[in-house]
């Protein structure tokens, strides 16, 4: 009876045993059934949103595209596809936790479709103003459409790293519950048949369900394989959408870059047309004043010398802004002592101010010599001076230059100019300094000019370290200055300053080069005719060639007894450059000066007349005073090394 009551005993604690190592293994199994089908069915959902939201986006990026192109309704179809993209991805965050890479990722994507609709916007306002495709394609400098797609593919290789971590985990804990039951079927075959029979059965069940989930798992790996094949073809024609793009964007810079060449060749022709024509109205007029003795007509000549002056100037200020806009203007290193470029400006200006009864004066402390480029200072404090005089009616006009620092980079300087005008409003001042802009458009019709003298001042400003600005008030005058940074010139730097004599370089021609033969190479007879009368009136003889071919055939046997050659640039047959390079294979610099004189009056034009071996560049109009200038300098140098 004990035994049977033990056996009883021993067969229930061995059953009950069994039958809790059973149940807890049920549970556990169901609960990774659970978890795994839970886990499975988002895992498959976010797979299914990332597969529609990458065909989402190739859809919108291609309506994107055929918008910029064509116009049309490719927007509206741009923006369903983007609503749609962006419904995927709120669905997608509804799909279980995210963690904190996913919900950083979806921020981003948030933000370039945020950023991507903003792009569609200015394509359509661009377009709706009447630009052309390739304003359009250069305005878009943003590639959110590459930035969405590299989000979306983070998110799918997030939700695949996903899979594979949770595949790992159910493995391992299958493993381990099936120990478990191995265990309880130890157990149970040690302790009774029943519980044995029990607990196979409960492997079997436990078998059975693995193989299920393992079943699911490998349905749902097939299903991710080929959502990962679907995945990689769209992949595939997002790439063949940017790589059309980029060619598209390359082909756009090829075109602006065409277009920028033919601006600078348009510019460059157009100043030497105009520049040519002005040399023989400003050189006439010369001669003619000086031959002349009639009040009246010396009146008129310099009336029609005063308006080529300020044609001149318009083509300069015109060419010296389409330099700096497309950043092609060089400043120069020289040595400067402003003492002398103020004086230089007021007396520039003095007989302008005489003429209007005002006074003109200038303060200039005592400064270092100073490196910088002279041209541009003088130019930029001319335009300021300039316009003082111009929009001042009585009282005076002040100049001052003025230190406001130092330090390792050198002297930051003011140029300052007041005056005693009529002023200007607040509102007309903050658009003065942009290019084309004046105060009212009568300003125009009273005082002429093109409206650029203060935005070049202000640009100009800026290139030397400094700025433009000026303050005015209606009724109480103005004030306009600009800055400038200019370094310390080194002590080895600093030329002794000659003594000023009051021989001009007329009249140093006439003393030590009298009868000089020298050679003209010009193809237009007017130029050839003003050239002419310049020479002869210094008392140089002259001999006129037509293009660069004759000049060439001229000395190609020798020196007939030149002693300076003035070559134009732009001629038939043969053009300056040319015959100059030839020219220099029998004759070297230093016995046969070269000077060029030409209407093409950009700064890569004199560099490219002295690459090719020219001496010196003087450009047309031709200014008396600084053709005798250069004449003079280079025959004395000829003087010194011999005749060739």
């Amino acid at each position: 009876m004990k035994v049977r009551h033990a056996l009883i005993i021993g067969f229930g604690t061995t059953l009950l045993a069994v039958l809790s190592v059973v149940l807890i293994a049920f549970m556990v199994l169901s609960q990774l059934s659970s978890s795994w089908t839970e886990m499975s069915t988002m895992i498959a959902g976010r797979h299914q949103v990332m597969l529609r939201s990458a065909l989402r986006l190739g859809l919108a990026t291609e309506h994107f595209n055929n918008f910029v192109r064509e116009g049309g309704d490719e927007g509206e179809r741009f923006t369903a596809e983007i609503e749609r993209l962006a419904s995927h991805l709120a669905a997608y965050r509804g799909l279980g936790q995210l963690d904190e890479a996913e919900s950083t990722l979806l921020d981003s994507v948030d933000r370039y479709l945020k950023l991507y609709r903003e792009d569609m916007t200015r394509v359509v306002a661009l377009r709706a103003s009447g630009a052309d495709t390739a304003s359009i394609e250069a305005a878009l400098q943003g590639e959110h459409d590459k930035l969405l797609a590299l989000s979306l593919r983070k998110l799918t290789d997030i939700n695949t790293r996903r899979t594979d971590a949770a595949t790992a985990e159910l493995t391992r804990q299958l493993e381990v519950s099936r120990i478990g039951l191995l265990i309880a079927a130890a157990l149970a075959s040690a302790g009774v048949f029943t519980a044995g029979v029990l607990a196979s059965r409960s492997i079997v069940r436990h078998d059975r369900a693995r193989d299920t989930a393992f079943t699911a798992l490998q349905f749902e790996i097939e299903e991710r394989s080929k959502a990962e094949a679907e995945l990689e073809g769209y992949r595939d024609h997002l790439e063949q959408l940017v790589e059309a793009r980029t060619m598209e964007l390359l082909e756009a810079n090829r075109t602006a870059a065409a277009a920028s060449r033919a601006k600078s060749e348009f510019l460059a022709n157009m100043s030497h047309e105009i520049r040519t024509p002005l040399n023989a109205i400003v050189g006439l007029t010369h001669l003619l004043r000086r031959r002349s003795h009639d009040q009246e007509q010396l009146d008129k000549l310099g009336k029609i010398g005063d308006a080529a002056r300020h044609l001149l100037s318009v083509i300069s200020n015109i060419l010296d802004f389409s330099k700096i806009e497309a950043d092609k203007l060089v400043l120069e290193a020289q040595p400067v002592d402003l003492r002398v470029l103020g004086a230089s400006v007021v007396s520039l200006l003095s007989e302008q101010a005489r003429d209007k009864g005002l006074e003109l004066q200038i303060d200039t402390p005592p400064l270092p010599m100073l490196s910088g480029d002279r041209t541009r200072l003088t130019q930029a404090f001319l335009n300021l001076a300039g316009n003082a005089i111009k929009f001042t009616r009585q009282g005076s006009v002040r100049l001052r230059i003025i230190q406001e620092d130092e330090n390792n980079d050198g002297l930051l300087l003011r140029f300052e100019v007041c005056d005693t005008g009529a002023g200007i409003t607040a509102e007309a001042l903050a658009e003065l300094f942009e290019p084309f802009r004046q105060a009212d458009s009568s300003t125009t019709r009273t005082h002429g000019g093109t409206g650029l003298g203060l935005a070049i001042t202000r640009r100009l400003a800026r290139l030397m370290g400094g700025d433009a600005n000026g303050e005015s008030s209606p009724g109480r005058g103005s004030r306009f200055w600009f800055t400038a940074r200019l370094p310390r010139l080194a002590e080895a730097d600093i030329s002794p300053v000659s003594t000023p004599t009051d021989d001009t370089a007329e009249t140093l021609l006439r003393q030590h080069h009298a009868h000089a033969r020298l050679l003209l190479v010009e193809d237009d007879m007017v130029n050839q005719e003003v050239a002419r009368d310049l020479i002869a009136e210094i008392g140089l003889q002259l001999d006129v060639l037509d293009n660069g071919q004759q000049a060439v055939e001229r000395l190609r046997d020798g020196n007939p007894g030149y002693a300076l050659v003035l070559m134009d640039m732009q001629m038939p047959v043969m053009d300056g450059l040319e015959a100059t390079r030839r020219i220099r294979e029998t004759h070297p610099a230093e016995t046969l000066p070269i000077i060029a004189m030409t209407a093409n009056a950009f700064g890569e034009d004199e560099a490219r007349c002295l690459a090719a071996g020219m001496n010196d560049f003087v450009s047309k109009p031709v200014d008396p005073e600084l053709l005798y200038a250069a004449l003079l300098r280079w025959l004395d140098r000829a003087g010194e090394t011999g005749p060739a």
